[in-house]
Formats: structure tokens, C-alpha cells, sequence
């Protein structure tokens, strides 16, 4: 690169649940606004898991957002398929929250759902930590093959 020259990045969490706790719920969420400040993010999008209430979790991160924050908040739903993989789906609003299919655990399997994201225009679905060694990984769940099929893996 050229002296001068830049390139244009955003900060964007992708996959954050704000775990809210039953008691001392502002001061929580006040914890993680001041992370998200201090870190310059332009953008989260809140994926609480569907069997935690995600609607309340990005209520309360909108209702605790610093006046003049200019941090963008997305609505979004970590889903559980039938196969226990997880994948994130968000929207620009809150219609995310509308859709029966993606807020049951296990009830639909990995492909169904991706079909459902596919024929749900304005849903957008990511396959958080695919390569790890944890128990939602799709590659340790469903092999290698099956992740480069669906173009998660590098072919």
C-alpha cells in the first residue's frame, strides 16, 4: 500500500450473548456497553441462544444503550439444530424474532434451516466456529465434506 492509502474496515461482533443474569441486570448490561464502547465496535449483533429469550436479550441491549452510541445493534438468534450445531441468524430489525423455525432448539435439522434462510429473504445465517474442537463444530459433527458442500470449508 501506498503511503496514505486505507483500507476501510468496521468492528463487528457477530456472536455476542449478553448472558443477562436474573438479578443486577443494569449494571450487566451497563459491563457490556462499556466493553463494546471501548473496543470502537460500529456494530453487534445479539445472538442470544433461542432457548434464552434472545428478543429480551436485544430489548435490554437497546434499552441500555448509551445515549449517542452510534453502535449498530442487529437482531439476531443463536439457533440449535436437530444435529446440535449452531447457527447464527440475524436480521436489520427484529423480524428475526417472528419466525417459529428458528426459535425451537433441535427441532429442525441443518439443512432445513439453511433451505428456510435461503426462502427468507433479509435473514442472514453464519456457521460460528466451524473448525473447533467443540461439540457444535459442523466439521467434528458432520465431517469435512459436509462443511465444504455447503461452501464453510475451503474446498
Amino acid at each position: 500500500m501506498k503511503g496514505g492509502d486505507c483500507i476501510p474496515m468496521i468492528r463487528v461482533d457477530y456472536h455476542l450473548h449478553p448472558n443477562i443474569p436474573r438479578w443486577g441486570k443494569g449494571a450487566w448490561m451497563r459491563r457490556w456497553w462499556q466493553a463494546i464502547e471501548a473496543n470502537h465496535l460500529d456494530a453487534i449483533v445479539v445472538t442470544e441462544h433461542s432457548y434464552r429469550d434472545p428478543q429480551a436479550a436485544y430489548d435490554l441491549m437497546l434499552t441500555y444503550q448509551p445515549l449517542g452510541s452510534k453502535t449498530h445493534v442487529f437482531a439476531g438468534i443463536e439457533v440449535l439444530t436437530a444435529e446440535g450445531l449452531e447457527i447464527i441468524v440475524f436480521a436489520k430489525d427484529r423480524s428475526v424474532y417472528s419466525h417459529e423455525a428458528l426459535m425451537r432448539p433441535k427441532h429442525r435439522s441443518m439443512e432445513s434451516i439453511i433451505e428456510f434462510l435461503r426462502s427468507h429473504k433479509g435473514l442472514v445465517g453464519i456457521v460460528p466456529h466451524p473448525c473447533t474442537p467443540g461439540t457444535t463444530s459442523i466439521v467434528r459433527k458432520e465431517g469435512l465434506a459436509s462443511a465444504k458442500a455447503l461452501g464453510i470449508a475451503a474446498k
